[in-house]
């Protein structure tokens, strides 16, 4: 069942509720190693791109200049984050699920998976999508997330929200599979892509308590918690949080984690 392994109703409440702090504070610190993904597809001669998962649309600047000649299709299954993509930015959007791409077979030269299969109830079952939608010589780009480092102030925030028992929320993310070199070159070849290439690329960022405090108000698992809770008992839990998160020092603000790039294609020669 979907529930076994992700709920779609968590993730929907995620990021249709914090589209905007998504776009301006997590989307730039993650962008890094899928900026690096690109930069090792060959799209030069590239006609149809897809996006799949493009959230803000921060990657269309960079497929744009990758794929010159390419029509970039962002989809994502949330309308709010395909309405926070700045104007400019969009060639094509569509709203769709990664698991019934609504897309013709083999229409794409490329198809980009950039922190999506981890939301996804059977990632094996989307890779294999985007392989039907892959030409044979295509190329399949994927990031997901590898080993990270613990960060004390999101602990405090947990720990506050458990105190005041502020439901708790079935998760919308398993990381099982995906969150090593070996584990997603496994992956990949099970849904019949027939060569990978997979490597980590470190995320490092040290936020500053307000930046902080933004982010896990405004968006993710934190906000849909709180969301839960009437107005007033939700500010003071958030005025307590505050208070908690400006007496720690600077390295509990300091995120380091490992992402997992693969570049894979159904064909062994690309």
């Amino acid at each position: 069942m979907e529930s076994a392994r992700c709920d779609r109703t968590t993730l929907a409440e995620i990021y249709e509720s914090g589209a905007e702090t998504y776009r301006d504070v997590w989307s730039p610190i993650i962008i890094p190693p899928a900026r690096r993904l690109i930069s090792r597809l060959d799209l030069r001669g590239a006609t149809v791109v897809l996006d799949v998962g493009a959230g803000v649309g921060a990657l269309t600047p960079l497929l744009r200049s990758a794929a010159p000649q390419a029509g970039i299709v962002s989809m994502d299954p949330s309308l709010a984050m395909l309405q926070s993509i700045p104007a400019g930015e969009i060639s094509v959007a569509v709203q769709g699920d990664a698991m019934a791409l609504p897309f013709g077979t083999e229409c794409a030269d490329a198809v980009i998976l950039s922190y999506v299969l981890f939301h996804l109830p059977d990632p094996g079952g989307g890779l294999r999508e985007a392989r039907r939608v892959l030409r044979s010589d295509g190329l399949l780009g994927t990031v997901t997330w590898g080993e990270e480092q613990p960060l004390r102030a999101a602990d405090v925030w947990s720990e506050v929200l458990d105190v005041h028992s502020i439901p708790t929320l079935p998760a919308g993310s398993n990381h099982e599979g995906l969150d090593s070199v070996d584990a997603m070159t496994s992956t990949l070849r099970d849904a019949g892509l027939a060569r990978v290439d997979a490597w980590i690329e470190m995320v490092e960022y040290d936020f500053d308590p307000d930046e902080y405090f933004r982010f896990r108000s405004g968006f993710g698992i934190n906000r849909a918690r709180l969301e839960t809770v009437e107005e007033s008992r939700r500010l003071e839990v958030l005025a307590e949080v505050r208070h908690r998160l400006d007496l720690l020092d600077s390295d509990a603000y300091a995120y380091r984690a490992q992402a997992i790039c693969a570049v894979s294609s159904p064909s062994a020669d690309r």
